[in-house]
């Protein structure tokens, strides 16, 4: 694991991917291989991950009887545009290349890649919501983002991530790996 502090050249407000998975995959196999496998995917369009927590086993949101997930959070180093628009296009390539489908919001999936921020861009066109609008409702981002940005704030209300992880309900499980 790579912290974010071991590279002096990351901007000040970092670009914040959510990766995970809570099926597996038939070719690919475990959740947490198809996630390692998505990043390894990343790379063939610029993306590099300049730092990437550990996986954490989480219980799904809202609770339910699906499988638990696989999840962690990457620091990404992508130099190639300024435009968030189309790195969530990229992510959502990657998605479907793994079999990843949108039918039913909150439904059991092979993959889940979340842009949670873009530097310091704030976006609110159409569907496209950045920073993700629920990311500080999540243990599932708040766990693995403070371990390798502990001292990572919000960009928008300035919180920080331990005010976060205060107000969670406790039926959010995450447990690393």
């Amino acid at each position: 694991m790579k912290m974010a502090s071991d590279f002096s050249i990351l901007p000040n407000f970092p670009i914040l991917i959510g990766v995970g998975a809570n099926l597996p995959h038939p070719h690919y196999g475990a959740a947490q291989n198809t996630c390692e496998l998505a990043l390894t995917a990343l790379q063939k369009y610029n993306i590099k991950i300049a730092a990437q927590s550990s996986w954490y086993k989480t219980a799904p949101v809202p609770l339910s009887d699906q499988p638990w997930y696989i999840n962690g959070v990457c620091l990404i180093d992508y130099r190639d545009t300024y435009d968030p628009i189309v790195l969530l296009n990229i992510l959502h390539t990657v998605e479907e290349k793994f079999g990843r489908t949108r039918h039913v919001k909150n439904e059991p999936r092979y993959l889940d890649l979340d842009l949670l921020t873009f530097g310091c861009f704030i976006v609110e066109h159409q569907n496209v919501v950045i920073p993700h609008p629920r990311l500080h409702e999540r243990a599932f981002v708040l766990h693995p983002l403070k371990e390798i940005m502990p001292d990572w704030f919000h960009p928008v209300s300035k919180k920080t991530i331990d005010e976060f992880l205060q107000n969670l309900p406790p039926d959010q499980q995450c447990d690393p790996i």
